[in-house]
């Protein structure tokens, strides 16, 4: 079975952001994830905040999880 990972993000993006994107994706991508969808078009149901969204899948949701707890 895959494992997927949701990043809603729940404030508008600050400059040191970018940072965080420049070691997340790389990070994300060590530990076998690929970004399926990563979109600001979306619609924000019950107190929602309207801003990215991304939609990563692994080979497994242990791999999931290994990746968000991983040092990188």
């Amino acid at each position: 079975k895959k494992g997927y990972m949701i990043s809603a993000h729940r404030s508008k993006a600050i400059p040191k952001k970018s940072a965080y994107i420049q070691l997340a994706v790389p990070a994300i991508k060590k530990g076998g994830g690929k970004i399926l969808a990563s979109t600001n078009d979306i619609v924000a149901k019950v107190n929602g905040v309207k801003e990215q969204t991304v939609l990563t899948e692994f080979e497994s949701l242990e791999k999931a999880f290994q990746a968000y707890e991983s040092t990188e």
